[in-house]
This record gives structure tokens, C-alpha cells and sequence, in this order.
């Protein structure tokens, strides 16, 4: 109840709110006599858009916050849009390199992986 009347005073981003993105990687191995097989399944809970104008003036750790959040999602956005329009044998180089954001989630986008949003 706390949070939603501090969110509801505040109109935008509150000092309480995280404004952070969250991954967890799980990695499962499984060995045989023959081989060693091998998962990873990535669980990402990733920040809302924030709105720069909505922050107060007087915040600019909150602001630069925003600004890094905003990079991260434009730069995903992208690079899901390169792997939407690559052909089946990936002869376009997608760069998953432009933000942290898409440099943790390289294993979960690229090479023989399946990806659900």
C-alpha cells in the first residue's frame, strides 16, 4: 500500500522505485557416458521506458538513470528488429555490442537460441 501511494504522489519515478533491469541465467548440464548436454535459459525482467520529461529537474541521478534505461531498451530494440529481418542463414551481422543490456542478453538472441517476449 506504501509503494502505490508513494507512486500515486509522486506522478513518475519515485526515490523507492528501482528503475533497473533484471536477469537471471540458469545453466543445466547433464552428463552421459557418450557426452555432456547443456542449457542456459535466460529470465529477464526488464525496466519500463522512462519518460525524461516527467522527472523533476532537481533529479539528475534519476534522470541519468532514465537515460541508461532508455539506451539499453532502444539498443535491444534494435538488435530484435536485425535478427526479425535476418534471412535463415544469417548472412547479416547483428551487433549486440551498442549496450550492456543486449551485451547480457548475447546468449539468449543470437546463434541457436529461441527467444520468447
Amino acid at each position: 500500500k506504501e509503494g502505490e501511494e508513494l507512486r500515486r504522489r509522486e506522478g513518475g519515478a519515485s526515490d523507492t522505485s528501482s528503475r533497473s533491469h533484471a536477469l537471471m541465467v540458469v545453466s543445466l548440464s547433464q552428463q552421459t557416458s557418450s557426452q555432456t548436454l547443456r542449457s542456459v535459459g535466460y529470465l529477464a525482467d526488464l525496466a519500463g521506458s522512462e519518460d525524461l520529461a516527467e522527472l523533476a529537474a532537481g533529479r539528475r541521478t534519476q534522470q541519468i538513470e532514465a537515460a541508461a534505461i532508455n539506451t539499453g531498451l532502444f539498443h535491444l530494440r534494435r538488435a530484435v528488429e536485425a535478427l526479425k529481418g535476418q534471412g535463415a542463414l544469417g548472412e547479416e551481422m547483428v551487433n549486440l555490442r551498442n549496450s550492456k543490456l543486449t551485451e547480457a542478453l548475447k546468449g539468449a538472441l543470437a546463434g541457436n537460441s529461441h527467444t520468447v517476449v
